[in-house]
């Protein structure tokens, strides 16, 4: 439900940033907000989950997606599972959002704190399936200016991006991440938000991309350029 906390999340943080206290009334647009959510929650009952994730005689892999906005930042991680006949089925095993920092960051500085909350999340999704045999893991990203950092020796960078960068090449490996289109990123649900009616029926937050359950030929592919002058 990471795409609808979002929105509470970022509400949350307006108040906050008005000084607002518990017993304060709230200001009309947050009323307004608050009303509008508040009604379409009930329409969070019809959501449904598939608890079995695992197919007989089937492989598996982890894809991770991160995404970030001036709101906050998320990951998703999904199963993929091949089966023998060659067909395959991918569903969502867990999002996380987190609100932007009070202090104001770059976009691409937000995109890396997301890709940060992604490896950390792929870590903690593959500690805990200690019962499937997990063949390949795949972290992807829209930004290319924090896919290219991942992929830079920290000495090259300045402090913040060094460390969040070490951080990530600890967990995971720089060669897991490519680059995914911000139109194929179901990240993006969970840094914007959704509304719960948005969500219900949000194939793409659900199940991922469609493009993970065709040939691998036909995924995103992408250059990315690593050099000197990424860290700005």
């Amino acid at each position: 439900l990471a795409p609808v906390t979002t929105h509470l999340k970022k509400l949350m943080k307006y108040l906050w940033s008005l000084g607002v206290g518990w017993d304060d009334p709230l200001p009309q647009d947050a009323m307004e907000a608050w009303r509008c959510y508040h009604n379409e929650l009930p329409l969070i009952g019809q959501v449904r989950v598939r608890r079995q994730v695992t197919c007989t005689e089937s492989t598996y892999e982890l894809h991770g997606f991160c995404d970030s906005s001036e709101i906050a930042y998320a990951a998703a991680v999904y199963i993929l599972a091949r089966r023998p006949d060659g067909t395959t089925h991918c569903q969502l095993l867990m999002g996380k959002s987190k609100v932007a920092p009070e202090k104001r960051l770059s976009i691409p500085r937000l995109e890396l704190c997301g890709a940060l909350l992604l490896a950390r999340v792929i870590t903690y999704v593959r500690t805990n399936l200690t019962t499937l045999q997990i063949s390949r893991i795949t972290a992807w990203s829209d930004s290319t200016v924090a896919l290219a950092w991942i992929k830079t020796p920290t000495s090259k960078l300045k402090t913040f991006v060094a460390n969040r960068v070490a951080q990530i090449q600890h967990l995971t490996s720089p060669d897991t991440w490519r680059h995914v289109p911000t139109a194929h990123n179901p990240a993006d649900c969970a840094s914007r938000g959704l509304t719960p009616g948005e969500l219900v029926n949000h194939n793409m937050w659900w199940t991922g991309p469609d493009y993970l359950t065709k040939p691998e030929e036909l995924w995103p592919t992408s250059n990315i350029i690593v050099s000197d002058e990424t860290d700005k």
